[in-house]
């Protein structure tokens, strides 16, 4: 289990996951955040005897049959001075399984980008792009988007959520790359499915 930072969106519902899925290894950048579900959660974990791993650059985790996980972010010292520090610091990963990439980028900020591009640029590129913070206008910089050079990205968003996400600056962003763009606002679930040569979408509607 990636839980890319201890916001209630991103890790509310957790403790459902671990009482239905056998989670082998938790990890998450272990970013100070006082909130309760973060501590609760934690407790399960110890209760449960799952190991648990912060969230590093240049880590690399093997999900076997030739799938990796390559964590790209976060590293010490975290980012401070941010808008969020919580979203500039989440994970970020990147799942490579034979010739397919694919790049999920939490809650990440600008500045997460920016460092991003400084320390990790061969990393970047991918085949899909899980779009940053559902949207927000405060990530997916044109730079970032040109590094990664996705052809199909997914927004995680909720129908008519009050943060009006995603911006539509950000979908501007994407329409000038002439990336595909998949929405669960507006395509519901989406399933991204690979044999490691070529990928497809599933979405829910």
């Amino acid at each position: 289990m990636v839980r890319t930072h201890p916001h209630l969106d991103h890790i509310g519902g957790a403790r459902n996951v671990l009482g239905a899925v056998r989670v082998q290894r938790v990890i998450d950048p272990a970013f100070p955040h006082p909130i309760a579900t973060y501590d609760r959660l934690l407790a399960v974990i110890q209760q449960q005897a799952i190991p648990f791993t912060p969230a590093r650059r240049g880590q690399t985790l093997s999900l076997g049959t030739g799938v990796a996980v390559e964590v790209l972010q976060p590293r010490l010292p975290f980012i401070d001075r941010s808008r969020s520090e919580a979203n500039a610091n989440s994970v970020v990963t990147r799942v490579v399984t034979g010739g397919v990439r694919v790049l999920f980028t939490g809650d990440a900020e600008s500045e997460t980008e920016e460092r991003l591009l400084e320390e990790n640029r061969p990393q970047l590129a991918a085949d899909v792009l899980k779009v940053a913070h559902h949207g927000s206008r405060y990530a997916s910089t044109e730079p970032f988007l040109a590094a990664v050079g996705a052809r199909a990205a997914v927004i995680s968003c909720g129908a008519g959520n009050e943060y009006g996400h995603p911006h539509a600056e950000t979908l501007a962003a994407l329409a000038r790359r002439q990336t595909a763009v998949y929405r669960t606002d507006v395509h519901g679930d989406v399933e991204l499915t690979t044999d490691g040569a070529r990928y497809y979408f599933r979405p829910a509607r």
